[in-house]
């Protein structure tokens, strides 16, 4: 061969389909593709929701399966930095690595200067996943995320990681950039710039997994399939893939004995320049230049060539162009002698990485001497120049014969820009001579953990059996000297394959591993030093680097390292939350799906649980369960008092806070630790005593969980909450609504406390104790916090289905002209503006209810004039329009918890204007704190209204006369959230409520889940980057005016209940998102330990009024600085959400007032926010001096 031979002596590939080298070959030999179909989950997370519900949008795609994964610790990288890390950097540095253990050799065992050519494409995930976050950034966090994700850094990583002092380039020319790479390797090692040089590319976008919009007359396919050069091509389909080659010279491979899998003859790069029709247009003139400047390099002729791998991209000019351009060289060559074939019609087009994966392929082709079927190919395209036929296009596998004893290939690969590469390669003849082995030899393998060490053994498993022969002599010395060594060892004295087979399969089979931490120590002895005592000494930590045991063998492309397979994703948040354009997507009703629940063979891991035992046929069954499962039961049974029966049994009252205290006291005094805990006491708790229910329930939870943290006690795995009439998975179960309360306890305290699951399970009235026990045991071995309904053998989990109202699943109007509705909370947000919406639309009469004395009609004018800036104006101006649109508005005074105030309105509004038509219950308050912090008075005064009042105004307003009751809900009771266990609760009371009405027959109950989704204010998040995304995307997906009466108008304009979740973003990615973001452990930052001292300029304003100083002196002390001035900002000091909720619980403590823990992202500065707190105690304050004034009549 020519002086110019490159030799491959390794390779890597991961394509779609095919996770390595024997997979790719098994898959195109086979003529199968690995394109697939995604599926709605995958396009939910990865792409954009208004390219899914486009009709042109194809859901094939492709590429690695592991593309999401890192082995971090392999490579030095923190988890923190991996989720940061350009995916396509990511995947290079572990091929990169496999490339060069492929060839024999570690990366820091290679001699001479090791260079690197490497070719990506544009980073997609930042751009699509990070960038949000990015935004949001410190300048030192972005800086770190840049450089994290600098595409020009990919080849200089390798290098640091390697130790490679050649040179390090990235290459960018479009499709035919790993091509170019390649080339730019070659001359490297012609020039004597470099020894040894690797060579690839890697192209990783994570919506080419999933699906494209396809254009017409784009150059995409249009049914999901490339089909090069065949007449029903429409288009080409991008894939994510990579593959990597190193290289080095032929004479230099032979010489180090090294296995030559291809020889790489020669290689040509040119430009299309302007000869074409446009920039992204191919040039035939360009391609055969290139074709004919390749084979002159190698000193062939076209007839010597038997074998070529197209571009072949599938598109309807680019198709053409290229074999026009092949037929201008090849046209003269013999019929049918050369095989044309293109394997982007397996794996699509991977972009930068195309060239390398052609190069793989032909090299496969190589090692079996055959040639892989082309894919999808029919008939020729009707536009390619057929008046001779020297190629085939066989859809079969075929021999691959030799010409004058050559195996030939040429590969083209071409860019857009013009940018054309063109490979001639060969094969090399195989040496299969086997060593005569006189004694056994050492088979040694290792890796960093012991996960990877077996996974390693697997893999050397598989590649044997995959082996013909395989000689040991050679193998022996490739895993001693051709690996890097840790310190998870494992070595086998074997002389034959099947010996060595055979014990690894009893290793695999048995999991035998014993490790421990050994210190490396230089190698004593060579490789004639006895084998047995070889071995011993390797495991003992022997590090293989001296030269002098090296003796002369033959390097095999033996299976390299087992990356550990660590998820490290942040998925794009953007594409998600993507505002449907069609308003009658926006609704939603919860359901139950039945799931299988699968068989758990795992041994359970919690052997000491707390039991709260209500002695019921279930819970004796469960512990009879849990007992021949050998669990240590401490029960805990209901009664009047503290009593400590024994060491396995105690008593407590469920509402006295401090017994909960007394028996975890009495647990550490026993060393008795827990490791989860089952609450049964709510199981079969109806609806008669509230107290009662809240003593069993929620508030055992609560207490139980208070006493664990105030004494200090370890807590939990696990906590498991029995009950049940919280799911109606039939349709005609009945509903408990005070046990939904302890949905509360479920979403929230996950959230708030690291690592303790939460799992409430709904075992139903009826149900089969000997069953649902067998399934609470199971949900616990799993673990995993979950609100799961169990019946019998099955489990349901809740699930929200989007509900269409399009024009055709409405009704009429049920508002009319002339009917009266009562909104009670008539003067919040919500009743306001569904005042404006019966107004806009057929005017009616419309009371709205508050707690607070209202001026009368006849003062209203002195309101306007001499308190212009007053809440209370505000309130009169909005009134005052909706009256100016046709409606009739009163204002009547009631309190939602008083029973008797509420008939007194009912029976005014029906004695002297008629009957009610429809009624609003939007009163309610709502609170912050953190569950540790939760009294039964603060939850009750949240209660109040969501409770109590949604039994009062239901039973003295809900008749089967009435058109609607609106129960306004929260998306809390849903989500949950940090501080929110008093308002998710007593949400999920009134979606339960709602349940329960129409279990009675009561179909016009409807309880409404309108969240902060739909919220239009503007917030600052600055100092939380999840909750500014969170922020960003509800304000920019936030409902306009009229598309909240567009809402309204179909609301009521259908028989939807008992339940509607309203949400103009998919709300199964709300969910989503909001349990990534919303848990105390992705929230939660250092905290500052001791107070900072600060500089302040001479102009500096210092606190001034009392809330103020207030404020001032709150922020001190929880953030950790010495003085706080009007502009500082809560967040600049080292503010976080934890601390928000911590300081708004102190605050209203202190001063008479209600706020959410969000408020200070709306009022960042202390001056802000006092003014806002200031103008709070001012609107109380009046409310206050009205309701003593007597009424105005």
């Amino acid at each position: 061969m020519s002086d110019n031979a490159i030799a491959v002596i390794g390779y890597s590939i991961s394509v779609t389909g095919a996770d390595n080298a024997d997979e790719f070959y098994e898959m195109v030999s086979k003529n199968k593709t690995g394109l697939e179909k995604s599926t709605p989950d995958d396009q939910r997370e990865y792409c954009p929701q208004k390219l899914m519900e486009n009709d042109n949008f194809i859901n094939i795609g492709g590429g690695p399966k592991d593309y999401q994964t890192f082995d971090e610790q392999f490579f030095g990288y923190s988890p923190k930095e991996a989720s940061l890390l350009d995916p396509q950097i990511r995947k290079a540095l572990e091929h990169a690595y496999l490339t060069v253990e492929h060839a024999g050799y570690s990366p820091k065992s290679l001699n001479g200067v090791c260079s690197c050519y490497i070719a990506n494409s544009v980073n997609a995930y930042f751009n699509d996943n990070l960038k949000p976050l990015h935004d949001q950034c410190s300048d030192a966090e972005k800086n770190q995320m840049v450089f994290l994700n600098e595409s020009d850094f990919l080849s200089t990583r390798i290098a640091y990681h390697f130790n490679w002092q050649g040179g390090a380039y990235t290459i960018k020319c479009g499709c035919s950039s790993s091509m170019v790479a390649i080339h730019e390797a070659c001359k490297s090692l012609l020039q004597f710039d470099s020894d040894v040089a690797l060579a690839g590319g890697v192209n990783i976008k994570s919506r080419y997994q999933y699906g494209y919009l396809y254009e017409e007359g784009g150059i995409l396919s249009a049914d999901g399939r490339c089909c090069p050069f065949s007449d029903d091509a429409s288009g080409t389909v991008f894939a994510n893939g990579l593959g990597f080659v190193l290289l080095k010279r032929l004479d230099d491979a032979i010489e180090d004995n090294d296995t030559i899998h291809a020889v790489i003859l020669s290689s040509a790069v040119n430009n299309d320049g302007n000869d074409k029709v446009g920039y992204m247009a191919p040039s035939m003139n360009g391609q055969k230049a290139a074709m004919q400047t390749a084979l002159a390099f190698a000193d062939l002729t076209p007839n010597q060539v038997s074998y070529i791998e197209s571009h072949g991209t599938g598109t309807t000019i680019g198709d053409p162009i290229e074999y026009n351009g092949l037929m201008k060289v090849y046209g003269n060559c013999a019929e049918q002698s050369i095989a044309l074939r293109a394997v982007k019609a397996n794996i699509g087009h991977l972009d930068a990485a195309s060239g390398v994966v052609s190069l793989i392929k032909v090299i496969e082709d190589l090692k079996h001497k055959t040639i892989s079927p082309m894919h999808h190919f029919k008939t020729l395209n009707s536009r390619c120049d057929n008046r001779t036929n020297p190629f085939n296009f066989d859809t079969e596998l075929k021999p691959w014969n030799s010409v004058d004893g050559k195996r030939i290939a040429a590969i083209s690969s071409f860019g857009i820009g013009g940018t054309n590469g063109q490979l001639m390669v060969a094969g090399y003849p195989s040496d299969d001579k086997l060593s005569n082995l006189e004694h056994p030899v050492v088979i040694a393998l290792s890796a960093k953990t012991a996960n990877s060490l077996m996974d390693k053994i697997s893999k050397l498993n598989t590649w044997l059996t995959r082996q013909n022969q395989c000689d040991l002599f050679n193998l022996s010395n490739t895993l001693l000297f051709g690996r890097e060594h840790f310190n998870y060892r494992a070595a086998w004295l074997v002389q034959t394959k099947s010996a060595l087979q055979s014990a690894l399969q009893q290793f695999i089979e048995n999991q035998i591993i014993h490790c421990e931490h050994i210190e490396e120590h230089p190698a004593t002895q060579t490789l004639l030093s006895e084998p047995s005592s070889l071995l011993a000494t390797y495991l003992k930590g022997t590090s293989w680097i001296n030269e002098d045991n090296i003796i002369k063998f033959k390097r095999l492309p033996v299976t390299g390292y087992a990356f550990e397979k660590h998820v490290h994703w942040i998925k794009p948040f953007a594409f998600k939350n993507q505002k449907k354009s069609d308003v009658s997507q926006w609704f939603y009703m919860p359901n139950w799906q039945r799931q299988e629940a699968p068989l758990s063979h795992e041994a359970i891991q919690a052997k000491a649980i707390l039991f709260f035992n209500d002695e019921s046929t279930f819970a004796i069954e469960y512990l009879k369960r849990l007992r021949g499962h050998g669990c240590d039961i401490i029960e805990v049974l209901p009664g009047t008092r503290f009593i400590q029966n024994s060491t396995r049994q105690f008593v407590v009252n469920p509402g006295r806070k401090s017994d909960y205290l007394n028996l975890f006291n009495a647990l550490q005094t026993l060393e008795l630790k827990p490791t989860a805990i089952i609450h049964c006491w709510s199981v079969g708790q109806g609806n008669d005593d509230f107290n009662r229910a809240m003593q069993l329930g929620l508030y055992s939870v609560l207490f139980c969980t208070q006493g664990m943290l105030d004494s200090q006690f370890a807590l939990p795995q696990c906590i498991q909450i029995i009950t049940n009439g919280i799911a109606n998975v039939s349709g005609s179960e009945p509903i408990a609504p005070f046990n939904a309360t302890l949905i509360g306890m479920s979403q929230v305290l996950p959230k708030e406390i690291d690592d303790v699951h939460c799992q409430l399970l709904d075992i139903g009235v009826q149900t089969n104790d000997v069953f649902v026990s067998q399934q609470c045991l199971f949900e616990l071995m799993r673990g995993g916090n979950i609100e799961l309904a169990l019946r019998g053998r099955f489990r349901f989990a809740k699930a929200y289905q989007p509900v269409l109202l399009d024009n055709d699943a409405l009704d009429k109007l049920i508002i009319e002209e002339g009917k009266n509705y009562l909104v009670i909370g008539g003067l919040g947000n919500f009743g306001m503006e569904l005042s404006e919406f019966i107004g806009a639309k057929h005017g009616g009469r419309i009371f709205l209810s508050t707690r607070m004395q209202f001026p009368d009609k006849n003062t209203w004018t002195d309101w306007l004039n001499n308190q212009p800036d007053s809440s209370i104006t505000d309130k009169i101006r909005q009134i005052q329009a909706i009256e100016q649109l046709g409606a009739e508005v009163h204002i009547v005074r009631a309190d939602v918890c008083d029973k008797a105030s509420l008939m007194t309105v009912k029976a005014y509004i029906e004695d002297d204007f008629g009957p009610l038509s429809g009624v609003v219950h939007a009163a309610g308050i709502v609170d912050s704190g953190m569950i540790a912090q939760k009294t039964t008075y603060s939850l009750e005064q949240v209660f109040a209204a969501k409770v109590q009042g949604t039994q009062l105004v239901c039973d003295v307003f809900l008749t089967q006369a009435l058109d609607f009751l609106i129960l306004c809900s929260s998306m809390n009771s849903i989500i949950g959230g940090l501080g929110q266990l008093d308002n998710t609760a007593a949400n999920a009371y009134i979606d339960a409520y709602a349940e329960y009405c129409q279990g009675l027959g009561y179909s016009q109950v409807l309880a409404l889940n309108w969240g902060a989704v739909n919220e239009a204010r503007a917030r600052n998040y600055s100092a939380q980057p999840q909750f500014a995304k969170l922020s960003e995307e509800h304000i920019k997906n936030k409902m306009e005016k009229h598309e909240i009466f567009d809402v309204y108008h179909r609301l009521f304009s259908c028989h939807l209940g008992p339940r509607v979740v309203v949400s103009t973003i998919d709300f199964n990615q709300v969910i989503d998102n909001w349990s990534r973001v919303g848990s105390l452990k992705s929230l939660l930052k250092v905290g500052v330990s001791k107070k900072r001292q600060r500089t302040l300029s001479h102009d500096t304003q210092l606190p001034v009024s009392d809330i103020e100083k207030a404020i001032a002196s709150l922020w001190q002390d929880l953030l950790g600085v010495d003085v706080v001035v009007q502009a500082d900002d809560f967040f600049s000091l080292g503010g976080n959400s934890l601390v928000a909720i911590q300081f708004i619980s102190k605050l209203t403590h202190r001063f008479p007032i209600k706020m959410h823990a969000m408020s200070i992202y709306e009022y960042p500065t202390l001056g802000q926010f006092a003014q806002y707190a200031q103008q709070l105690i001012k609107e109380v304050e009046a409310k206050q001096k009205l309701m003593n004034e007597p009424s105005g009549g």
